[in-house]
């Protein structure tokens, strides 16, 4: 059923560095153990695949910032939807916004219950 909604045949690659190589491969949704984030982020972009990348990002704020600073040495999409040729874009998805818990913290944040933040 994927495959046709897809119009094209599913590939099994054996390891992530396979699939970062192949050219078929334009975006990766990178759902991993925190502790192999950064590095498959990493691997990732090198390559010039498009990443979507579930939160945390990395384990440590060094492992962060080490990403960040690899991505603005790259080519990529720009704000406003500016879009540079070999351009590759990374965004970090976060599911849990609606959460009961998040939503009751978002309200005291905007209430100024907590504090500034």
């Amino acid at each position: 059923r994927v495959e046709a909604l897809a119009g094209r045949q599913l590939v099994r690659h054996a390891s992530m560095g396979a699939m970062f190589a192949d050219a078929a491969v334009d975006v990766v949704l990178l759902v991993l153990p925190i502790p192999i984030m950064a590095d498959a982020i990493a691997a990732a972009l090198r390559a010039g695949k498009h990443v979507i990348s579930e939160k945390p990002l990395a384990a440590s704020l060094h492992d962060g910032l080490r990403l960040l600073q690899l991505h603005a040495t790259m080519d990529h999409v720009g704000g406003g939807g500016r879009t540079i040729p070999g351009a590759v874009s990374w965004s970090v998805s976060e599911n849990w916004a609606h959460k009961p818990a998040v939503v009751w913290l978002r309200e005291r944040l905007d209430e100024g219950a907590i504090g500034r933040v």
